[in-house]
């Protein structure tokens, strides 16, 4: 299966990902937090990766298995919550 996106996609995620990164430097981030990480992008969790990508530690909220997958064969510094309830957290 080929996915194919909107035209500009690539390239919003190429600046957004500098931008997460310089961010990351300047202020210092250490964790980031996406919850719940199970979106509806190419990829759930797609734009967290520049944040594991500076080094940051993610925890992901009700990641789906496929992005589970991937963020751990990347070897980012990662975590999977599991939350039956989001609004309880």
């Amino acid at each position: 299966m080929i996915e194919k996106e909107a035209w500009g996609v690539d390239y919003e995620r190429y600046a957004l990902g500098k931008l997460i990164k310089r961010f990351v430097k300047k202020y210092n981030i250490k964790k980031v937090l996406e919850i719940p990480a199970a979106g509806v992008k190419a990829m759930p969790s797609i734009y967290s990766l520049a944040f594991g990508e500076a080094g940051c530690e993610v925890t992901l909220v009700n990641a789906d298995e496929k992005s589970k997958r991937i963020w751990s064969n990347l070897g980012f510094n990662v975590n999977f919550v599991d939350i039956i309830d989001i609004t309880k957290t």
